[in-house]
């Protein structure tokens, strides 16, 4: 019965440490990816050698660079009985210039060539 108990209390602790690993890494890669996009090398060096099992990296996330203070503006489509507003042309009507030809080449004839 003892050796059932330990078997089962082990599987339990692996299984902690296996979550635990996970979470970690997780929080991790998403606080590096951060702190490279914002060019910070002291935060970046920081949060890949110091292993708070996701803490410093939340705390990172949160406070320094504010990913979750972000406001998120809905859009709202305009309402079918609301005016449309003309949209902007330019102020001068642009014109194409007209084509232009290429000037005339003058024939040349075999006679004029030979008796030059």
């Amino acid at each position: 019965m003892e050796q059932s108990i330990s078997f089962l209390t082990a599987g339990f602790i692996w299984s902690a440490i296996l979550m635990l690993v996970i979470w970690s890494v997780v929080w991790k890669a998403v606080a590096l990816w951060h702190a490279a996009k914002r060019g910070e090398k002291i935060w970046f060096i920081a949060l890949m050698f110091i292993n708070t099992a996701g803490l410093l990296e939340i705390i990172y996330l949160a406070l320094v660079a504010k990913i979750w203070s972000q406001k998120i503006i809905p859009v709202v489509p305009p309402s079918p009985t609301a005016p449309v507003a003309p949209t902007s042309a330019p102020a001068t009507p642009v014109t194409t210039p007209a084509p232009t030809t290429p000037a005339p080449v003058p024939e040349v004839s075999q006679s004029n060539l030979t008796n030059q």
